[in-house]
């Protein structure tokens, strides 16, 4: 397997399925650890095509989050109210703001408030407001959806907005909702009343993470930096 490290200002990022091999660069794990983590599958006859080839074990195609992709809270297509910080690899990260400009903060019993920043885009050019926040959670307990994920918002009993920039998280007793808000958010628009598993945006998904999917073939599937990307251009 050969890894490009040069970075031009196109990159891709091809991701080819090896469904009868082992993963081949395991430290892939943290998107924002792109080019490090490949430190160690990097090849002597690197070029500079702006390329990175992956091997996975997993099937391409199944790109949405109520199925179960992305449940770490790091992805290259969708980003959640919050997600681990990937500052210090000694330790187990802290949960930070993405899509949430402000950790999550107690307005009453079993009540949180979190402000969503107002500046981010789907990969289809829409803006990310709260109805997508909550139109994707609720949607998670939908019985239609049958999400394999569902038990990963834990104690969180509903969420709701508060305008179109603020959502409220409520949760039975006083826990701490942070590590049930890694969950990929989709626009509401790609929200189906069907099982997740069949979901267009599994195979055409549409995120507001770093990366957009180009193009997707049985064996590969080609990821490419977003422009318009809200926060630090990536790779």
């Amino acid at each position: 397997m050969s890894v490009h490290t040069h970075v031009p200002s196109s990159f891709d990022v091809r991701h080819s399925s090896m469904r009868t091999s082992r993963l081949l660069c395991p430290a892939l794990v943290l998107v924002p650890a792109l080019v490090l983590g490949l430190a160690g599958c990097t090849s002597s006859d690197a070029g500079g095509t702006g390329q990175i080839v992956l091997a996975d074990a997993v099937e391409l195609g199944g790109y949405n989050p109520l199925d179960g992709y992305g449940t770490l809270g790091v992805s290259p297509l969708y980003e959640g109210l919050l997600r681990p910080s990937a500052a210090d690899s000694s330790r187990v990260p802290d949960l930070v703001p993405a899509l949430a400009s402000e950790p999550p903060r107690a307005v009453s019993p079993g009540v949180w408030r979190l402000p969503l920043r107002e500046d981010v885009r789907f990969s289809d050019g829409s803006a990310l407001d709260s109805a997508d926040v909550v139109a994707t959670y609720r949607a998670l307990t939908d019985p239609a959806v049958a999400s394999s994920v569902s038990a990963a918002i834990g104690p969180i009993s509903e969420v709701a907005a508060e305008g179109p920039h603020a959502v409220t998280v409520h949760v039975t007793g006083e826990a701490d909702p942070s590590p049930y808000l890694l969950l990929g958010i989709v626009p509401s628009e790609k929200v189906e009343n069907r099982p997740a598993a069949d979901w267009d945006i599994g195979r055409h998904p549409v995120g507001t993470g770093p990366y957009r999917l180009e193009s997707l073939q049985p064996d590969q599937a080609v990821f490419v930096a977003r422009e318009d990307y809200w926060g630090r251009r990536p790779p």
